[in-house]
């Protein structure tokens, strides 16, 4: 028992660690898909011409964009029909994995979202992050705990570009 005890025990160690490897191994896959789905998503919405659009059309007075929006849209209602601009209120209800998606232009002020009010966000950290990198690189948040939520989040950040030309940033969290 002395002899066999070690051995049994070391094998079964060795196991459990190869078996975690294996199921960790798994979950990188599938969250580098996942990642990759959502990142593409955001990308394709950065170069959307409803997005643009919707940046150049935007007034450059944000309490009188915010009246227009919420006049034009039910921003007390969670995503649904009516909510928020449409082309981001149909990607949120047909990709189950986004919390919200949202537009802003270059000073940071949103002039889109899939829900709620707009509102001022040139000073968060990622606004700044994207704004002071000379080639505007987009990235993916770390994670963090979502008050809207009440779940873990991340968010993808893209520069807007029109000819050229950095005009806004749109993010999505999911």
């Amino acid at each position: 028992t002395a002899v066999v005890t070690p051995y049994v025990v070391r094998r079964y160690a060795e196991a459990v660690v190869e078996k975690d490897r294996i199921i960790v191994k798994g979950l990188a896959g599938l969250m580098e898909q996942f990642l990759g789905q959502a990142h593409m998503l955001n990308r394709h919405l950065s170069m959307h011409p409803d997005v643009i659009r919707n940046l150049q059309e935007s007034s450059p007075d944000l309490l009188e964009r915010g009246r227009i929006y919420s006049e034009k849209y039910n921003v007390n209602i969670p995503c649904g029909e009516g909510s928020g601009f449409p082309l981001f209120v149909e990607l949120q209800q047909r990709y189950n994995f986004v919390e919200l998606l949202y537009l802003q232009d270059d000073k940071g002020d949103q002039t889109a979202r899939s829900h709620h009010q707009l509102g001022p966000r040139g000073k968060r950290w990622y606004f700044r992050r994207i704004m002071e990198d000379p080639l505007h690189r987009p990235f993916i948040t770390r994670s963090y705990y979502s008050i809207t939520s009440e779940e873990p989040t991340a968010s993808i950040i893209h520069p807007v570009e029109h000819e050229g030309r950095l005009i806004g940033v749109m993010g999505s969290d999911i």
